[in-house]
């Protein structure tokens, strides 16, 4: 009966010990993070697909029949990386430890604790060129780009010395509208419009280039040791959003304020993994630090998609200065659902 206790017992540490080195939950730690950094992005992108990226008057001016618009700006959101620190959500991978040196690697103060403030305050920028004509029948239509695509944020993460690292974003939008009250007496310029806009946002990381590595493997300190990782990880988010709106502004002298609210339906999805072809995932953890693969993860690759719709509203607002055909325009925003603000700053040519 002893001998039975304690083969009993040695049995139970043993199995112990192998669950305590098991990296099965690996991946589905990678999924949480992706499908996480997707939740905390779409919100800001939803808020600027429509916003802020036309003439701040309800209608164009009397004479003008085209303008062309450069804006930059910015929605302040309640950080992206909230979810790093919940312990709960991982088994396997150190999160906080993987954003930190990712981030802290671009050897530049501003940097150093980014991480940190991350969890609670991120600007998600806005950058639009727009153009819109007089249509007969009263009829604008404007169409707008812009965005930060990755060959241009490419050169600058390089020399920040954020190797591996890619960020990008991309809109297109389009938009009709009709005046249907002109600014005049005591009565302001109203118009109501319909338009679309698709928004696009890209996360990608080389996890080679993660703390001191071998060859095409990062590595990243978790519980069990040394975690050597492989492969590219990549986050994509899209929204496509299909708006009206109704716009109202009255002109003193050079000075047009103006208002408007913004009801929208929209279509957000997000989706990403790890590994990419000639680049496929692996990972395994090392416990000396002295070559030799321990433990290695032997799941499928991390892969993950959600598709979320639904009904949003901005408000928005601001003001032109208009000084003959060059206008200056402040516009601002707040999403009702996402509590967002956002600020912008325009310059027109009409």
């Amino acid at each position: 009966m002893k001998r039975m206790l304690v083969l009993f017992v040695v049995a139970l540490v043993l199995v112990s010990g192998v669950s305590a080195q098991d990296l099965s939950g690996l991946g589905r730690d990678f999924e949480v993070v992706i499908e996480e950094l997707g939740a905390a992005t779409l919100p800001a992108l939803t808020q600027s697909a429509i916003w802020g990226q036309y003439t701040g008057s309800a209608s164009f001016v009397d004479g003008s029949r085209f303008f062309l618009t450069l804006s930059l700006g910015t929605i302040f959101t309640d950080g992206v990386l909230g979810f790093v620190d919940d312990e709960e959500a991982f088994t396997v991978l150190n999160v906080p430890g993987l954003f930190r040196t990712i981030l802290d690697a671009a050897a530049v103060d501003a940097l150093t604790d980014a991480s940190e403030g991350m969890k609670t305050f991120f600007p998600v920028p806005v950058s639009r060129v727009s153009a819109g004509v007089k249509l007969p029948g009263d009829l604008e239509a404007m169409v707008g780009f812009g965005g930060v695509p990755a060959f241009v944020t490419a050169p600058i993460l390089g020399g920040l010395n954020a190797d591996g690292l890619e960020l990008g974003m991309v809109h297109l939008g389009t938009k009709v509208r009709r005046a249907v009250l002109k600014d005049a007496g005591p009565f302001p310029a109203i118009s109501v419009g319909a338009g679309y806009s698709y928004s696009g946002f890209r996360f990608a990381y080389d996890l080679a280039q993660l703390g001191t590595g071998r060859g095409d493997y990062g590595g990243l300190s978790v519980e069990l040791g040394e975690l050597y990782l492989k492969g590219v990880m990549s986050a994509d988010s899209r929204v496509h959003a299909f708006g009206l709106d109704v716009h109202a502004s009255k002109a003193f002298g050079f000075f047009v304020p103006y208002v408007g609210i913004s009801p929208y339906y929209h279509i957000a999805s997000f989706s990403g993994g790890v590994g990419s072809p000639g680049n496929e995932f692996d990972a395994y953890v090392d416990y000396d630090d002295d070559g030799d693969r321990d433990v290695e993860y032997t799941g499928r690759a991390p892969s993950t998609a959600v598709v979320r719709d639904d009904l949003s509203i901005v408000v928005f607002g601001g003001f032109d200065m208009v000084f003959g055909r060059v206008v200056l325009q402040v516009n601002g925003s707040w999403g009702i659902g996402t509590g967002y603000p956002g600020v912008a700053l325009n310059v027109r040519w009409q």
